[in-house]
């Protein structure tokens, strides 16, 4: 599962400029054309996704689990923003991470955000057995 243990500590951090397609009114999670919510948690979990992929083996993959998150101001179309994750805990294949968003020196967005690491093909396996159990459809 793990070529080396995972750290506390160890981070990583992801930037991405806000384009329309970002904002709230965009994806419909709100009528504003700022940052959404949902995807700066996408930009967070990315941190932590490269926060730990250095430390799994091939065939292994991180996925998320559980996230608490503030979103503490808006950020307009046009400026840069970047997620840091630090690892604060590993109990074997449960991940904790701290997350933060920051456009310049302004944090837009902080909380925790927990992984679990899975072996890529029997995860997919057994998702892929939910849709052999679905009903058909007219």
């Amino acid at each position: 599962m793990y070529i080396e243990e995972p750290a506390p500590g160890m981070s990583a951090s992801q930037t991405l400029t806000v384009t329309p397609d970002m904002t709230a009114e965009s994806i419909r999670s709100g009528a504003a054309r700022v940052f959404s919510t949902p995807s700066m948690i996408a930009l967070m979990e990315c941190a932590a996704v490269a926060a730990v992929e250095p430390c799994l083996e091939a065939g292994w993959i991180s996925v998320g689990t559980a996230l608490n998150v503030e979103h503490l101001a808006p950020t307009p179309i046009g400026l840069a923003v970047t997620a840091i994750a630090r690892l604060l805990s590993a109990d074997g294949r449960r991940l904790r991470f701290a997350v933060e968003a920051r456009c310049g020196d302004e944090i837009i967005g902080r909380g925790t955000h927990e992984r679990v690491v899975v072996h890529h093909e029997r995860f997919m396996a057994r998702a892929g057995e939910k849709l052999r159990h679905q009903p058909e459809r007219p």
